[in-house]
């Protein structure tokens, strides 16, 4: 190959590359003979250029020659151009090159005054002339301080173009958003301003065609400046023919939507797909993946893989939606999507979320808290004072009424905040309210017992989001340990005056077993472990007329109880009380079997069979009843009963896997770590590693609900160990065992956990 003339395989190569795919080698067959040497060579380039996943938006890429032939090339161009001037210009050095010529750095040398610009100079053989000279002329139309500014422009000769552009010293944005480690806001309000750059070019009518990180640059005082419209797109572009159209055919495979790589005519949606996929590259910092496409031999993004760099469900709703397969799909416009990233930022409602209710309701919580928190004490008070002024002969009627509105009204709000993100302090402040007005009311009314009734239970409520460590709480432990006393010194000052002494004594035991479970957690488990058992035997004696059917209210107690003997080896005796608390169970499942049958043949023979509905369990004893299936699984792990366990853990997942309520997704995440342990007992590590994966996406995305809750944000951090356990094909077996636990199983199950604290 010594004596073959480089820059004649350059010019044909770049004479091929510049023909469509179909009629690259057509073109080559024109030029040289099939089989000699210069044929080959050039073959082999285009080949490997097809190949490479680094393919540039210019039709050349200098990259599939060798280091000797890019010097060649180099040292070639610098010869012609490197010290000689254009206008008032000198040229210095090279910064850049492609199929559009090369951009070099030059200096003013008038002495008019100092300054430094970048000249792109290009030869015909390279590109067709009017290809240039649009992109000159798009330069000149778009005057915004975010793009690269038209100086100058003209010819040399009849075969060299060149325009003269302000230079630009900065680094790429994904350069610049690594460097400065900037944070979701930071990274969002960037891609908006970019956002709105494109919008403007979409306004004068230009297409972009090649948004990436390399053509889009920041200054060191931040400034963005949008590079490189060499091959960008006129809308409507009469006068660009099929050849010319080909010709510019060109574009960044991971970057492009699928219509372009199919070669088709430039549209706004194709910007809007690049966009999407800029904003996954720089949330995430990844590359763009891409898979080989049957349509094209480039490799085209791979929008599935892509969208799972993005963590934030919000943004990763928005980014599918920009990268829509469909382009009717898309954002309509670079505005539309930058409006929804705005949404984001301000916390409004993302277009491209599914606009439910619900979800509308989180996004202003989230953005007028204050408002929210006022709204709820205002409708709290107004149910309570506008009964509470009647006359005292009516007082008692009236409490009841009262107490059973206000009850309902707080569970109902209670339950709804709890759904929304970011919302304990919220809830925090609404039952701090809710207490003092309680508390101001029954001081009023002579310490009226449904009144104290009511206290006690919001006293309750407002220990549970303080510092319970099973709640979504503001982790102060004593904080909630001084209102649950409260509570019970209140629940037990009514104790006598109450009709109802089996849900009197209910409420009693409920208050001392929040206080059991903080004692055990904060280290002291055999204090804690001693109170449950006293519960439990007073309530055996509560419940010792009462028909087993209809003793649900005691199946948490067992389970609780259960638990505390997992931590003290004891799972003969936690096997006998998780039974009692099944026999409970299947007692009311089969009483209502009966009675359900009874009714259905009553229905029957009055003719209202249609009008049938079975009695059900009430639905405020699902908690307890998932709980007992998880704890029953991780029961038959601890002690070697390994079909039953995994039989255990799928119920979970099949009855509750669907469940929004945070304490069941918790429950999930523990039940995939307990079949991935479950798994490595079979060697199946890689069965192991996609339950870890999906414990660990469990707590990610309730992570990413509560944010402000350190418990649910230290379960979804991913350690080094983790990342390399997901990474690899064949994951390290010990590895697995120790990130999950499997050896001390006692660790993934839900506390009381040993801190070393005491409770005091």
């Amino acid at each position: 190959m010594a004596k073959i003339d480089f820059d004649h395989i350059e010019d044909l190569f770049i004479l091929c590359l510049e023909q469509p795919l179909k009629r690259q080698l057509v073109c080559l067959k024109q030029h040289c003979e099939e089989g000699d040497e210069v044929y080959e060579e050039v073959k082999s380039l285009l080949a490997a250029h097809a190949r490479s996943n680094t393919f540039l938006s210019e039709p050349i890429q200098i990259e599939t020659f060798s280091t000797a032939q890019k010097n060649k090339i180099c040292r070639k161009r610098q010869m012609d151009y490197l010290g000689k001037t254009i206008g008032v210009y000198q040229l210095d050095e090279i910064l850049g090159h492609g199929g559009m010529g090369c951009v070099y750095l030059a200096h003013r040398i008038d002495g008019e005054y100092e300054q430094d610009v970048a000249i792109k100079i290009v030869e015909s053989s390279t590109l067709e002339t009017q290809l240039f000279k649009r992109e000159r002329q798009i330069l000149a139309q778009l005057n915004h301080p975010n793009i690269v500014t038209l100086l100058d422009g003209g010819t040399l000769n009849s075969n060299i173009h060149y325009f003269i552009m302000e230079l630009v010293e900065g680094v790429s944005i994904d350069e610049y958003i690594q460097t400065n480690k900037l944070d979701t806001r930071q990274t969002l309000e960037l891609i908006i301003k970019l956002g709105l750059v494109i919008q403007e070019a979409h306004r004068h009518g230009i297409i972009h065609c090649d948004i990436k990180p390399a053509n889009i640059l920041i200054t060191d005082k931040g400034t963005l400046k949008l590079l490189d419209f060499g091959i960008a797109q006129h809308l409507n572009n009469n006068e660009a023919n099929e050849e010319t159209a080909e010709q510019s055919f060109a574009l960044t495979p991971e970057y492009s939507s699928p219509s372009r790589h199919r070669q088709y005519t430039p549209v706004i949606g194709d910007d809007i797909f690049s966009l999407g996929i800029l904003l996954s590259h720089a949330l995430s910092g990844q590359v763009p993946d891409t898979s080989i496409s049957k349509h094209t031999p480039f490799p085209e993004p791979n929008i599935n893989k892509i969208s799972t760099h993005i963590d934030d469900y919000e943004l990763r709703q928005v980014f599918l939606k920009a990268t829509h397969e469909d382009e009717q799909q898309r954002y309509a416009s670079a505005q539309s999507f930058v409006s929804d990233l705005q949404n984001y930022l301000d916390h409004r409602a993302v277009n491209a979320v599914s606009n439910r209710s619900l979800y509308v309701l989180q996004k202003h919580i989230r953005r007028n808290p204050q408002y929210w928190i006022i709204a709820s004490i205002m409708l709290f008070v107004i149910v309570i004072s506008g009964s509470f002024w009647l006359n005292q002969l009516q007082i008692e009627t009236e409490t009841k009424q009262i107490r059973t509105l206000t009850q309902g009204m707080i569970d109902d709000l209670d339950n709804t905040l709890e759904e929304l993100p970011q919302t304990t302090t919220i809830r925090q402040k609404l039952i701090e309210v809710a207490n003092s007005r309680i508390s101001q009311l029954s001081l009023k009314t002579g310490n009226n017992v449904a009144i104290q009734i009511m206290h006690a239970g919001t006293l309750s409520r407002l220990a549970e989001v303080t510092g319970h460590p099973y709640a979504l709480n503001q982790g102060d432990v004593e904080g909630a340990l001084n209102y649950y006393r409260q509570a019970l010194a209140i629940y037990r000052s009514v104790l006598d005056k109450r009709e109802d002494t089996i849900n009197a004594e209910i409420d009693i035991a409920h208050i001392q077993r929040k206080i059991a479970e903080i004692t055990a957690y904060e280290g002291n488990l055999r204090e804690g472990l001693k109170g449950m058992i006293d519960i439990r035997l007073r309530l055996d004696q509560v419940f010792k007329n009462i028909p087993l059917e209809k003793q649900l209210p005691r199946v948490m107690f067992y389970i609780v109880e259960a638990h505390g003997y997992f931590h003290m080896s004891d799972l003969n005796y936690s096997d006998g009380l998780l039974q009692k608390a099944w026999a409970i169970v299947q007692a009311h499942e089969e009483s209502n079997s009966i009675a359900n049958a009874a009714a259905k043949r009553k229905a029957k023979e009055a003719g209202e069979e249609a009008d049938f509905q079975e009695k059900e369990i009430d639905p405020i004893y699902n908690l307890p009843i998932a709980f007992l299936h998880e704890e029953t699984g991780h029961l038959a792990f601890l002690k070697g009963q390994y079909d039953t366990a995994e039989h255990q853990y799928f119920t979970v997942l099949n009855k509750y896997g669907g469940d929004d309520l945070w304490k069941n997704k918790r429950r999930v995440a523990r039940v995939h770590n307990g079949l991935a342990c479950l798994a490595m007992r079979d060697n199946n590590t890689i069965a192991a590693k996609m339950y870890l994966e999906q414990r660990i996406n469990a707590y990610k995305k309730l992570s990413e609900k509560y944010p402000t809750v350190k418990y649910l944000k230290d379960k979804a951090t991913v350690s080094k160990e983790i990342k390399q356990i997901i990474k690899s094909e064949q994951p390290d077996p010990e590895m697995l065992n120790r990130v999950l636990s499997c050896d001390n199983p006692l660790k993934f199950m839900i506390p009381p956990l040993t801190t070393g604290k005491k409770s005091k």
